[in-house]
């Protein structure tokens, strides 16, 4: 399937602001991209994983060829999230979730320590 990677950088103490910001986008997308259909006729779904660290990047070439790359803990635990998902959800990583301001978001907690979040509480703000 097709997948996308998207990163954000920040300083140290933006962190949680950013996974909130992070988080509540990721909700957007699904309450308006899940189950689109497409021009084309394809039903468009969405799952959705997220995860927070540093990631090292590598970059491989030789005058015919150029490779570039991502390695380190957190893209193993953003894929882990990713296929944690399913269809029309949002899964982040334990790392993330301890840096999230839990009490805004209504979730579910999955048996391998991933949770999937459902949708922002009510009583919180939006994007």
């Amino acid at each position: 399937g097709d997948a996308i990677l998207s990163l954000w950088q920040c300083e140290d103490d933006q962190i949680p602001a950013t996974i909130d910001k992070v988080v509540t986008a990721a909700i957007n997308v699904q309450c308006k991209m899940d189950n689109y259909m497409t021009e084309v006729g394809v039903n468009l779904r969405v799952k959705i994983g997220i995860a927070v660290g540093c990631v090292m990047f590598y970059h491989i070439a030789n005058d015919h060829e150029r490779h570039f790359g991502e390695a380190g803990e957190t893209i193993q635990e953003v894929n882990t999230a990713q296929s944690s998902a399913s269809s029309g959800t949002v899964v982040i990583s334990p790392k993330a979730w301890d840096l999230l301001e839990q009490k805004l978001f209504s979730y579910n907690l999955l048996e391998n320590g991933y949770v999937e979040i459902n949708k922002r509480s009510s009583l919180s703000k939006t994007l």
